[in-house]
């Protein structure tokens, strides 16, 4: 019994089969190792949020200013304001898992808690960028 074939177009056709075999492999590879990446990221702001939250509770309100200024990133920016800077829930369904874990994070409503990716129309008239220093 022989699994290569004789000719050169078996060959070269087992060949292509193979390196398609291997092609999608990586492909799946990738995608997983994409999705985990994004896990870990999502899991790490609801983390971090969380820890400033309970930080601000913590700590003396002539405080909250310096703690919000050393917590806010290019990729995470956290506020203090009289109204919600995100002018309305949801950017889909990545947005509402994270408000979903931050909720059960943070032992709060779900209406007080509010996610939006800072580049949306979700910023209530505000530039979705925050200036470089």
């Amino acid at each position: 019994m022989r699994f290569a074939p004789k000719s050169l177009a078996g060959q070269l056709t087992l060949l292509l089969a193979l390196a398609a075999a291997q092609g999608v492999a990586v492909a799946l590879f990738a995608w997983e190792r994409m999705e985990a990446l994004r896990h870990a990221h999502r899991d790490n702001a609801v983390l971090r949020t969380a820890t400033v939250a309970r930080l601000l509770g913590d700590t003396p309100p002539g405080l909250h200013d310096s703690v919000i200024a050393a917590a806010s990133t290019d990729l995470a920016r956290f506020s203090l304001t009289a109204e919600p800077v995100v002018g309305e829930s949801g950017a889909g369904e990545r947005a509402d898992a994270i408000a979903g874990e931050l909720t059960a994070a943070l032992g709060v409503s779900a209406a007080r808690v509010r996610v939006a990716p800072l580049w949306t129309r979700f910023l209530d008239g505000r530039s979705g960028r925050r200036p470089r220093s």
